[in-house]
Parts: structure tokens; C-alpha cells; sequence
């Protein structure tokens, strides 16, 4: 009896010491399963990047374009239009080669000139043929076409050029208008616009009342003298500026945020419409506007849809966008 009850304990004994054994095992195998996918991750990673450079360059050895430049020329706003030089350079060419360019369906021929090819294309503004371009290159009865997916149309270099906003709402009370706090104006697009001016301007029923240098404050003119204006100069408005930190260093026209902190109201007739906008210049002839407000002043505060002394609430933040050219042309974004 005893030596039954041995055999029973020394069973159970190897049984537990080999469970514990190929629970060893396991958790060896599963930490190399482990080692095995991450590695096989990693692998097949790396093969993709192969893939794709590989593929990359072959479409770089493939194409017979050594390089290519479309930059903008010109702006015809009076016809909603403008104008691209564009100059494509081959790898490899003949007296019999040629070549074209399709902006979406319209193709244009280029001319062969110290070698390159280079033409004049005359767009539409509301069209930028975004990854939309296609160069034809023709060997006598061969063509070939090469899509430049890269590309980004040269439009959107004046899109968003000046903007800006109110730190808050406008107020009017007792004839004064006041712009409540600091006013942001917003610069871009150096690269192609040599800028030489910005100012804020004040309307009242569409005549200027308020112009003021952005750059150069106490040169502020103020309210436009006419027939019918005051002559009393007694009072001016005392101004701040805070412009960017590389205007002091540079002399080129400033890039970013321009500040503005007024601190004497406007006085201003009861039911005017005001309207409150930024002027920036070019040195070629453009000049750009971004109307930050627009109100009317109401003549008591018992009207309708009154708010901080204004009406017509759906006018109070138009955010409008112009561009004008020297021809007179213009072209709302």
C-alpha cells in the first residue's frame, strides 16, 4: 500500500516539474514568435521603402525631363486672367523634337530657345491645374507624355496675401466710434509682390475718414480735409504700432503680423454705414484690400437688431478679400 502511494507521489511530481518545464518552453517560444514578427515588420517596411525609391527612380531615369519652371508674370484682373512663363528643360532632344504643354485640355506649343523650351500661357484665374499639367514631347511620329504631378498652380501665391482681424468688437455710442482693442493685420507673399505700403482705412457712407501708415504711424493722416470738414487740428489721435521684430533689422517690407493699438475714437454721424478695412500696395501698380468690418450706426438704441450700437448684425464681419491691378481691373477671393 505504501509503495502505491509512492509511485501516486512521484507521478504527480514529474507531471508538475514537467508542466512547469513546458511552461517555460512556451513563454520561450512565444518571446521568439514575438522577435519573429516584429522582425518580419520591420523587414517587410524596409522591402516597401526598397520598393518605392526603387520605383522612384525609375520614373527619374524614365523621364526625359531634366527640369521644368512655371512661375508667374503677369495679372489681368479686368479679365479675370493670368499669365505663366514656362520653361522645360530634356535630358535629350533633337532638331526634330518638340514640345508642348496642356494646362487640363488647353495646349500651348513651346519654342526651342538656347536649350530649353520656353512660352507664354495666359490662364484663367479661377483655374490653378493643380497635379493638371501635361508636357508632350514629339520626335517626328513618336510622342511621349510626361504629367508633372507636382505641380501647384502659380495662382495661389496672391491668394491670402493681406488679412486680419479685430481683437473685438466695435463699439458706437454718443457719435464716437471705437475699434475696441488692438487691430491685426497679416502679410504674406513676398516672392512675387515687392510691397512698398499698408494702411487702415475708415469709411463712413463710403467716404474715407481714417487712414493710418501701418509702417510709419506719425505720419497718420487722419481725416481727409474738404469743404465741409472742420478745421479745428487741435486733436490727434495718439497711435501704437508693434510690428514685427525683423522690421528694425531689414529693410525689405515686413512678413507677418502687423499690430495696431488705437486709442482716441472716430467721431461719426448716426446712421452711417462704417466700414473698416486694410490697404496694402505693391511698387508694380497692385494694391490688395481686406475688409475687416462693415456696420451701420444706429440712431438710437431702441432699434431693431441693435448690438454694441450697430444694426444690420449680418454685416458686422464681411472678411472680403479684393485684389486690384493697375489697369483698374479687380478680383473678389
Amino acid at each position: 500500500m505504501k509503495n502505491k502511494l509512492f509511485i501516486v507521489i512521484l507521478v504527480l511530481i514529474m507531471f508538475g516539474l514537467q508542466t512547469v518545464y513546458f511552461t517555460q518552453k512556451i513563454g520561450l517560444l512565444s518571446n521568439q514568435l514575438s522577435y519573429l514578427l516584429d522582425t518580419n515588420s520591420i523587414m517587410q517596411q524596409q522591402i516597401g521603402e526598397l520598393q518605392g525609391n526603387i520605383q522612384s527612380s525609375l520614373e527619374e531615369s524614365n523621364s526625359r525631363l531634366e527640369n521644368y519652371e512655371i512661375s508667374l508674370k503677369d495679372l489681368d484682373l479686368a479679365n479675370q486672367a493670368y499669365v505663366v512663363d514656362v520653361s522645360i528643360s530634356l535630358k535629350e532632344y533633337t532638331e526634330n523634337t518638340g514640345v508642348g504643354i496642356y494646362f487640363g485640355t488647353g495646349y500651348h506649343e513651346l519654342e526651342f530657345v538656347e536649350n530649353h523650351y520656353t512660352g507664354i500661357v495666359r490662364l484663367p484665374m479661377e483655374e490653378s491645374y493643380d497635379g493638371n499639367v501635361t508636357v508632350l514631347i514629339t520626335n517626328g511620329s513618336t510622342k511621349n507624355t510626361e504629367i508633372l504631378s507636382d505641380y501647384r498652380g502659380v495662382n495661389h501665391l496672391f491668394e491670402g496675401t493681406l488679412t486680419g482681424h479685430l481683437e473685438k468688437f466695435p463699439t458706437y455710442k454718443d457719435g464716437k466710434f471705437n475699434l475696441g482693442g488692438a487691430v491685426t493685420a497679416n502679410v504674406t507673399g513676398n516672392e512675387f509682390f515687392q510691397y512698398d505700403s499698408i494702411y487702415l482705412i475708415v469709411t463712413s457712407d463710403g467716404q474715407e475718414i481714417k487712414r493710418v501708415n501701418l509702417l510709419k504711424p506719425e505720419e497718420e493722416e487722419g481725416e481727409p480735409e474738404d469743404e465741409n470738414a472742420s478745421q479745428n487740428q487741435d486733436a490727434h489721435e495718439e497711435i501704437q504700432v508693434q510690428l514685427p521684430d525683423f522690421l528694425e533689422q531689414e529693410e525689405e517690407f515686413p512678413e507677418g503680423d502687423i499690430v495696431y493699438h488705437p486709442e482716441e475714437d472716430i467721431e461719426i454721424p448716426e446712421g452711417q454705414e462704417i466700414s473698416v478695412y486694410f490697404q496694402l500696395t505693391s511698387k508694380d501698380g497692385y494694391y490688395f484690400t481686406y475688409e475687416i468690418f462693415r456696420g451701420t450706426t444706429a440712431m438710437d438704441e431702441t432699434q431693431e437688431e441693435t448690438y454694441q450700437g450697430f444694426i444690420k448684425v449680418k454685416d458686422f464681419f464681411p472678411y472680403i478679400y479684393t485684389i486690384y491691378d493697375a489697369n483698374g481691373g479687380k478680383y473678389c477671393m
